[in-house]
């Protein structure tokens, strides 16, 4: 049975996420890049971005995808069948990672997810106590990692973003593996910076749905979740 309020929402979050991640889907590496003097339009979109879009469509879907795992858990009662799902869909994404874009999120929740099954029989003081833990260390190894850069500011006139615009054009085999390296960093960044931070999130929604019985009508579903 599909809950369509989520389906909605779920559009929504994905609709924001393109939205976000069209900066980056040329050169993942580089994201939004400013000129030495933008303009104002460019200073007025993105400080919209920073303030409605940027981390809170990444959040929501986050949110959803823990509440989703959640549901599916009540109707099977049972963790291998959701731990196949999350296999294939790490699958999918090392390979949308590696050949077409290394910003993929699949891996990180397929992973993400399967830390959040280890806990999804807990109580519901548990469940938030865990949340809690997993997004502190999320804060503190973001804090460290934020600490320890000092790079210098790239500008999009500049003739080092040249330089590496036309690097990573240059040829389809140097596309391909300047990718390929990014996803590489991108998965031995996965356990250190996002996956507490996505388990967390997940984790965060499931009190909501927790000690339901399985059978997912109406009646049992949280308001929130209810069809119209």
């Amino acid at each position: 049975m599909r809950n369509y309020n989520m389906d909605f929402i779920r559009g929504i979050a994905v609709l924001g996420l393109v939205f976000i991640n069209c900066y980056s889907f040329a050169i993942f590496e580089l994201n939004y890049t400013p000129l030495t003097t933008p303009p104002a339009s460019d200073n007025f979109l993105h400080t919209l971005s920073l303030i409605f879009v940027e981390g809170r469509f990444r959040t929501l879907f986050t949110l959803l995808f823990g509440a989703g795992l959640y549901i599916q858990f009540q109707r099977q009662q049972c963790i291998q069948p959701l731990k196949k799902r999350l296999y294939w869909l790490i699958v999918f994404g090392l390979i949308h990672g590696l050949l077409l874009w290394a910003g993929d999120i699949l891996f990180l929740y397929g992973v993400s997810a399967l830390l959040v099954l280890r806990y999804l029989d807990y109580t519901d003081e548990e469940l938030k106590s865990k949340a809690a833990f997993f997004t502190f260390i999320a804060l503190l190894a973001t804090a460290m990692f934020m600490l320890g850069l000092n790079e210098e500011p790239l500008y999009r006139d500049s003739p080092e973003f040249y330089q590496i615009y036309n690097s990573y054009y240059q040829s389809i085999g140097a596309h391909f593996s300047q990718n390929i390296t990014m996803s590489i960093y991108m998965l031995l960044t996965v356990p250190i910076l996002l996956l507490w931070a996505s388990a967390g999130f997940m984790l965060i929604e499931s009190p909501r749905v927790h000690r339901r019985p399985v059978c997912l009508s109406q009646a049992t579903l949280p308001d929130s979740f209810k069809l119209s």
